[in-house]
């Protein structure tokens, strides 16, 4: 029934490489005459690298970063595609605002298009390759009609891949019934003494919030562990103070040397961390001799740094 429910990979990468997302492809309904206006970046004179350019890399980008983060979650899959469907929604209702009572002049910037910062990995390593080029577009330039009939059929095929992945909740999440498994099996057959420590690393601050919310209660009541949430927006747990400091240090209480902070709690520590790849660098957590990708970053360097991490 679920296989009936929701498509295969394969298949979700083939609708995915089939649509055209014109929301990001506003130089291809230019009109002749305001061409020109378009073909160079933000001023700089860069033969091989065009507006044109720019967009058609832009959607390969966008259409990698889908596939990645059903990669990582059906949940972080879900979310990218309600957002670019009500960003298309509002990019359609500034148009018919502008038909209604069009005015010279009006203009459309084409970094509203762009994906949130929450909907890449948290590294910011890429963050140069979404941001090169912006461009404000002049709705008077556009053949409005032509681009409104490429969104309303993005926008219908988005929000179907949208109801597919929502037919997917957590009691259908193979993948989180599988770590959950893992850190079943490793509390109750600890690698070193009692050690019941699990670090669980995702690219993604959505993915990881899903994990935290659909293990709370698990960690709770089935083994036993407090349960932390680390990503670059947002940290939570259900041990000691709510702050980045705080959560690692409980985490990692020998390492951090925690003993010798006064102003913690002693007793009681987090056995069960969430992160993104904020944390993968520059941080001792060498209490914990466990880890768990959750996703494969697109950076193979970022995974030896997340192992680096443990002992």
């Amino acid at each position: 029934d679920l296989e009936d429910r929701c498509p295969s990979y394969d298949t979700l990468n083939k609708k995915i490489q089939a649509y055209t997302l014109a929301i990001y492809n506003p130089s291809a309904f230019l009109r002749e005459g305001a061409k020109g206006k378009y073909e160079v970046l933000a001023g700089k004179q860069i033969a091989a690298f065009t507006q044109v350019r720019r967009e058609h890399f832009l959607i390969g980008m966008m259409k990698v970063n889908f596939l990645k983060r059903l990669e990582s979650s059906v949940n972080s899959f879900k979310v990218s595609m309600d957002r670019t469907v009500k960003k298309i929604d509002e990019v359609l209702k500034r148009i018919e605002k502008y038909e209604q009572r069009p005015e010279p002049q009006v203009k459309i910037a084409f970094d509203d298009f762009e994906p949130p910062e929450n909907e890449r990995d948290e590294t910011g390593e890429d963050d140069e390759a979404w941001t090169v080029g912006k461009k404000e577009y002049e709705l008077a330039d556009i053949k409005l009609g032509e681009w409104k009939v490429a969104l309303i059929k993005d926008r219908e095929q988005l929000n179907e891949l949208f109801l597919l992945a929502n037919g997917v909740g957590p009691k259908q999440d193979a993948k989180l019934f599988e770590l959950k498994k893992l850190i079943m099996d490793k509390v109750l057959k600890p690698y070193n003494g009692d050690n019941r420590k699990v670090l669980v690393f995702t690219a993604f601050s959505d993915t990881a919030k899903y994990i935290y919310d659909n293990l709370l209660d698990f960690a709770k009541h089935e083994v036993k562990l407090n349960i932390a949430l680390v990503t670059g927006s947002e940290t939570k747990t259900t041990f000691g103070h709510n702050d980045f400091n705080s959560i690692l240090t409980n985490f990692s209480p020998r390492s951090k040397e925690r003993n010798k902070r006064e102003n913690m709690k002693q007793d009681g520590q987090v056995d069960l961390l969430i992160a993104s790849d904020c944390i993968s660098e520059g941080q001792n957590l060498q209490d914990c001799d466990f880890l768990v990708n959750y996703d494969i970053h697109w950076n193979p360097v970022r995974i030896i740094q997340r192992f680096g991490r443990i002992d």
